[in-house]
């Protein structure tokens, strides 16, 4: 029946449900975002938490260690005759024996005294040179200066000389005639 019995025209539409779905998707969609804003805004505090509690961590280990630092130093201010004068003269740390380290200590041994040989024999190479230049000096008289000698005039490469000729041909000067001036067409005659 599309006409309306009492004679008043058409009969009227239904509500049509589209704008109904449309807003039904929205809020499902909206509350799709609000939930995954949620959850990140929980794990952005649980991360900003952990992260607060690493730095109170830090901050309480270095006040920690100055602390210790203050000590040490307060102590050795304090006692200079029991502080040790140097980092070799403090006590090692107690190592388990193995035949490894026996093995690495040997060889540390080793090279350090083949390094003291060889300061050793640096150190006679220096008095022989010292006593060469001793002897040198008292053969030479005193009013004799000692004057620089010329140094080495090394040889021109092929290069150099490429640009000496390129230099020689520039220099030389082109006769007048060779210079012309360039002529324009009222310059010539027909």
């Amino acid at each position: 029946m599309s006409q309306d019995p009492f004679g008043f025209g058409p009969l009227p539409q239904p509500p049509s449900k589209r704008p109904i779905v449309v807003l039904a998707l929205l809020l499902v969609a909206s509350g799709a975002g609000n939930y995954w804003l949620w959850q990140e805004r929980t794990k952005a505090k649980s991360d900003a938490a952990s992260a607060a509690a690493k730095v109170a961590a830090a901050e309480t280990a270095t006040k920690e260690a100055t602390q210790k630092l203050q000590e040490i130093q307060g102590d050795m201010i304090a006692h200079p005759e029991k502080a040790p004068a140097h980092k070799d003269d403090a006590k090692p740390e107690a190592k388990t024996e193995t035949k490894e380290n026996k093995v690495e200590a040997k060889e540390a041994d080793a090279d350090k005294d083949k390094d003291k040989d060889k300061d050793k024999d640096k150190d006679k190479d220096k008095d022989k040179a010292d006593a060469k230049d001793d002897a040198k000096a008292e053969t030479k008289p005193a009013d004799a200066e000692e004057k620089p000698k010329p140094a080495a005039k090394a040889k021109p490469t092929a290069k150099a000389k490429a640009k000496a000729k390129a230099k020689a041909k520039a220099s030389v000067k082109k006769p007048a005639a060779a210079k012309r001036k360039p002529s324009t067409p009222a310059d010539r005659e027909l």
